[in-house]
């Protein structure tokens, strides 16, 4: 069942923004094209010139793909490996340098840098960043626990908003294949006091590929902010509903008799989520060098659910503080970049189900520092380091049923050198050590007597970069050493009276190292192309299964797009997603037949007529037949060829 609808509310909420007389007449803020997550505020990357690759993905281009949701976008990008159970941007895991089944605690997922990433192993819900809301991505590839602590250890996501500019608006009405339509309302306005607005609100309900996999949702963001002399204020709120039915893994039989069936084990199956996050922050120039910017994060989610016909409940509350003081401090006749801050969040996490019984509060508390500092012309250092600590305390039914408190401390630490040989080349080197810690259902199921150890691991990258008149080559190579990687063994003794084989585990010493490149190229004012490949190799290095494959990553992946400009009023856009053969998930022996590799094409075109704009995006062109996952288990297939349509109005 929908909640009351929150669209129509914010329509009519948001009518005063969008043709208010008093408004200014000012010409959208024109910002200089800064980076965000290499230093946590925004700089120029050309003058701060951090030793680390960041992609950085605008508008324009994810206007011009036309992906409905946040997971389609994604799979498109060098380096990234997304695992969509469902294709609908739902039931998601993004990977980054070589995880699987841990993918969603290894790669850090942030939306203006608030943290997505939850304290159980729930994937981060990228659900809750609707596409009407996106300025850009930037990809950090590679660790960065330093900068940003737990869960920092593959790469960072940083999905930047959209903040209000000159009035307008903008409507939309989407189709898809299977029935569904998607409504979109956004207005936005400036005004000459320093004051801004922005509202959104999305609604989408369709039934999906397959069968009992029906989607409702609801998406409303709010953001209010006040510029001033010296600084900004901002008051953001996020509100999402998703009900979603769940149709569950299929075996081979199943699959080849009917790809589109629910399991006839899961026939009620679904899960509902309401998420709010109320989030405040700014930014004050307190003097000529030196600036505060602080933000502080409510965040609250809801899940009701039924799993194999039984029902159950999550709920998970977090609190966060971020501060930080940034400046720049006179250094060997240059400028050396200064970041030290605190991060604070304390959280609880509930689940009830005949299943299990379990609840955890921990508190998370950190202090670091980074320096970007000039040492000779075209050379710069960047250097860090980071404390944080864990205190946890978990009570499990079966594991844990009087409570158990643990308590975590790590220290971590980066060097850099960016070395910048004119205006288009750059060379860097750098040293970076992560760590997460153990989230409450890994060290509630582990084997009896058994207790995870944090993980942490070297990093050990270097790059280099080449750009010219929008033109641009990065090619990276990289070693990850991880001692305690965390993640599930089906062969494990599972805990004493649990429901499923297997255990979470320290897994013996495990590498992830690999090549990447990624290129864009503006071959004339008509056409960009954009090519990507990723060569992974995760190993164990030691144990029982040493050399072997760590299982579900896929060793080759690349991706290749172009976008094609007719006219003003009329663009294409073609992206070819390829990912090579991998071990099953759970199959760390690699004794089993590796999955199929897969190659998907998507194609989307635009038109414009005056402030209309229509689009078709097919998605799967040449009906690949593939799965979003696959495990001993079973799988979960993926929709054939469908089409998606919208029709948008801009306006004043």
């Amino acid at each position: 069942m929908m909640k009351p609808s929150i669209y129509c509310l914010a329509c009519l909420a948001a009518m005063p923004l969008g043709f208010a007389a008093s408004a200014s007449a000012q010409a959208p803020i024109k910002l200089e094209p800064v980076v965000v997550t290499a230093t946590r505020s925004a700089q120029n990357q050309s003058s701060v010139p951090t030793p680390a690759t960041v992609t950085v993905i605008d508008a324009a281009q994810i206007r011009a793909a036309g992906a409905i949701n946040l997971a389609d976008f994604l799979q498109s990008r060098g380096g990234v490996v997304v695992t969509d159970l469902y294709g609908t941007g739902t039931n998601t895991s993004v990977g980054m340098r070589g995880f699987s089944s841990s993918a969603a605690s290894n790669t850090l997922i942030l939306v203006d840098g608030r943290r997505l990433n939850n304290g159980d192993i729930a994937a981060p819900q990228l659900t809750q960043i609707s596409m009407k809301d996106v300025e850009r991505i930037e990809l950090l590839h590679g660790s960065a626990g330093t900068l940003y602590g737990d869960q920092a250890v593959g790469g960072v996501i940083n999905v930047i908003t959209r903040r209000p500019q000159a009035a307008k608006g903008r409507v939309s009405l989407g189709l898809d294949a299977w029935g569904g339509d998607r409504k979109v309302a956004e207005f936005e306005q400036r005004f000459d006091n320093g004051f801004a607005a922005r509202v959104s609100a999305e609604q989408r309900a369709t039934d999906n590929y397959r069968e009992h996999n029906r989607l409702e949702s609801e998406n409303f963001f709010g953001r209010v902010e006040y510029e001033f002399e010296r600084g900004l204020a901002f008051v953001e709120v996020l509100r999402s509903y998703e009900d979603l039915q769940t149709p569950g893994a299929l075996t081979v039989a199943q699959v080849a008799a009917d790809r589109r069936q629910v399991n006839p084990a899961n026939p009620n199956d679904r899960t509902d989520t309401d998420t709010r996050v109320e989030r405040v922050g700014g930014e004050l120039q307190f003097s000529d060098d030196w600036a505060l910017i602080a933000e502080l994060t409510r965040s609250d989610a809801n899940n009701p659910f039924v799993s194999f016909g039984s029902a159950g409940r999550q709920d998970r509350n977090l609190d966060s503080f971020t501060p930080r003081l940034v400046g720049a401090v006179p250094f060997n006749g240059g400028e050396m970049l200064v970041t030290a801050g605190i991060d604070f969040e304390a959280a609880a996490y509930r689940i009830a189900s005949p299943f299990t019984t379990r609840n955890n509060t921990f508190d998370n508390e950190s202090v670091y520092v980074q320096v970007v500092a000039p040492l000779t012309e075209g050379l710069s250092l960047t250097a860090g380091a980071r404390n944080a600590r864990q205190n946890n305390r978990i009570t499990d039914v079966l594991t844990y049923p009087t409570g158990q408190d643990f308590l975590f401390e790590q220290d971590v630490a980066e060097l850099g050198l960016n070395y910048q040989f004119d205006p288009e080349w750059r060379v860097f080197g750098r040293v970076d050590q992560n760590f997460r810690f153990p989230k409450i259902d890994e060290q509630a199921y582990t084997s009896p007597g058994n207790v995870l150890r944090p993980q942490t691991g070297n990093s050990f990258e270097a790059g280099v970069s080449w750009e010219r008149q929008g033109a641009s080559l990065d090619v990276n190579i990289y070693r990850l050493n991880l001692k305690d990687e965390i993640a599930f063994d089906s062969t494990a003794t599972r805990p004493t009276g649990a429901f499923f084989a297997g255990a979470n585990v320290n897994f013996d010493p495990t590498r992830h190292q690999g090549l990447s490149i990624d290129i864009s190229l503006p071959v004339d004012e008509r056409l960009t192309l954009w090519g990507g490949y990723a060569y992974t190799d995760a190993r164990f290095r030691s144990g029982s299964n040493a050399n072997r494959h760590i299982a579900y990553v896929p060793t080759h992946s690349a991706r290749a797009s172009a976008e094609y400009r007719w006219n003003d009023a009329l663009s294409s856009y073609a992206e070819v997603v390829f990912t090579g053969e991998r071990h099953i998930s759970g199959d760390n022996a690699n004794t089993r037949a590796p999955a199929d590799s897969d190659t998907v094409v998507n194609v989307n075109t635009q038109y414009r007529i005056g402030d209309v704009r229509l689009t078709g995006r097919v998605n799967n062109v040449f009906n690949e037949l593939y799965d979003g996952f696959e495990s001993s288990l079973g799988s979960f297939p993926l929709p054939e060829r469908n089409l998606a349509v919208e029709i948008a109005w801009e306006f004043p």
